[in-house]
C-alpha cells in the first residue's frame, strides 16, 4: 500500500479558507524561494537598492552538485548577471545556485524568516540555504512552512501592499513564467477556462526510513468567472514515485478548478 502525508489549504477570494491535515512541519524544498523573492525585493526597497544591480560571480562559487541551469550557462561565472536575473533563475527554473547568491548578497535565510515573522506569519522556519542541505539532506526537514501559511503568504502576495506595485508585478510575472512542476497544480487546469495563473514547486529528496521528502506546490489562480484562488498542495514522507505524487497534486488541482468554475 501506498502511503502518504498530505497538506493542503485553499483560500477563495481571500476569504473562504479550507484546509486539510495542515501542520507547520511540511519540508518547504524550493517553495521556499517564493519567502526569499519577496524577503529580498523587501530589502532593496527599504535599501533604496534597483533589480538591475548587477551581482558579479566566480565559477568558483558555484556548487557543481546541483540543480542549476545557470551553471551550465555560466560555469566560469559572470560579471553581468543582476539581481532580476537571480530572482528569474531562482523562481522560475528553480535554480540553487542563484538561489543561495541571494542568501549570500542580500538575505539571509535567518532574515527570510524574520521577514515571515513581520507580515505575521508565524508556522515557518528558514534556516538553511540550498548548499547546506546539499551537504547534509536530513536539514530540509527543518526548512519547513505550513500549507495555510503558504496559502496566505501568496495572498498577501496578490491583495496588499507587501512589496511596490511594479516588484509584486514582476514576482507575479515571474511566478507565471515558473517551468517546473508542470505536471502538478497547472495539470489539473486543463480544459478549466483560466485568465491567470503562477506558482512555485518544490521536490526534496528520498531520506532513510522517510520515503521521498517532500513533493510540494503552491499557486494562485484567477479562473474566467472572476473567482480566484490560491492552493498549496505539500506531500511529505511518501513511498508513491514523483509521478504518482505529482498525478495527486495534479487530482486535487482539478478538484477545486472545477468546482470554482462552475460558481
Amino acid at each position: 500500500m501506498r502511503e502518504a502525508r498530505v497538506g493542503v489549504a485553499l483560500l477563495i477570494d481571500g476569504r473562504q479558507e479550507l484546509l486539510l491535515g495542515d501542520r507547520p512541519d511540511y519540508p518547504l524544498m524550493s517553495v521556499m524561494k517564493l519567502p526569499l523573492a519577496m524577503a529580498v525585493l523587501d530589502r532593496l526597497e527599504r535599501e533604496g537598492r534597483r533589480l538591475d544591480e548587477r551581482v558579479p560571480f566566480t565559477g568558483e562559487e558555484l556548487d557543481a552538485e546541483t540543480w542549476s541551469p545557470m551553471r551550465e550557462a555560466y560555469p566560469e561565472g559572470c560579471a553581468e548577471l543582476t539581481l532580476r536575473d537571480l530572482l528569474l533563475y531562482a523562481l522560475q527554473q528553480s535554480d540553487n545556485n542563484a538561489t543561495d547568491l541571494l542568501f549570500d548578497r542580500v538575505v539571509s535565510p535567518r532574515e527570510v524568516t524574520d521577514y515571515l515573522r513581520g507580515l505575521g506569519l508565524d508556522q515557518q522556519a528558514i534556516v538553511f540555504t540550498e548548499r547546506e542541505m546539499g551537504e547534509k539532506p536530513q536539514r530540509c526537514l527543518q526548512n519547513t512552512m505550513s500549507p495555510r501559511c503558504a496559502v496566505q503568504l501568496m495572498e498577501m502576495l496578490l491583495s496588499r501592499p507587501v512589496l511596490r506595485a511594479e516588484n509584486r508585478d514582476f514576482l507575479l510575472e515571474a511566478l507565471a513564467g515558473c517551468r517546473t512542476g508542470q505536471n502538478r497544480i497547472a495539470a489539473g487546469l486543463k480544459e478549466i477556462p483560466v485568465e491567470a495563473m503562477g506558482h512555485k514547486t518544490g521536490t526534496g529528496p528520498e531520506l532513510p526510513g522517510r520515503g521521498l521528502v517532500g513533493i510540494n506546490d503552491l499557486a494562485f489562480v484567477r479562473l474566467a468567472n472572476g473567482h480566484r484562488y490560491c492552493l498549496a498542495v505539500f506531500v511529505k514522507e511518501t513511498s508513491l514515485a514523483p509521478a504518482e505524487a505529482e498525478a495527486l497534486i495534479a487530482e486535487l488541482s482539478s478538484l477545486v478548478a472545477r468546482a470554482l468554475s462552475e460558481l
